[in-house]
């Protein structure tokens, strides 16, 4: 552990969680974190979720052709037939 505390020295930015030690707890400065982290709570909240637009162009291409292809099937024509003969499609 005296390791992690001399490289915790060398990266003032780093925080060991002290994982796997039972004995040795968190620094404080962990707990100053999760506080700091837990008091915004944008940061406990969901939000949404934009992504990146040339991979929503990307899926969106993949799946239509896709669901071309499925709609084209022999199974998928029938029950689009089938559906129109539902009463409460007359």
């Amino acid at each position: 552990i005296p390791l992690i505390d001399e490289l915790v020295q060398k990266c003032p930015d780093t925080i060991s969680l002290g994982q796997g030690v039972v004995h040795y707890p968190p620094p404080d400065v962990v707990h100053k974190q999760l506080q700091k982290f837990w008091s915004n709570t944008a940061h406990h909240r969901y939000g949404p979720i934009l992504g990146e637009p040339t991979l929503h162009a990307q899926i969106r291409e993949k799946l239509e052709k896709e669901l071309e292809v499925v709609s084209n099937q022999e199974m998928w024509q029938a029950g689009k037939v089938l559906r129109k003969l539902r009463p409460e499609n007359l």
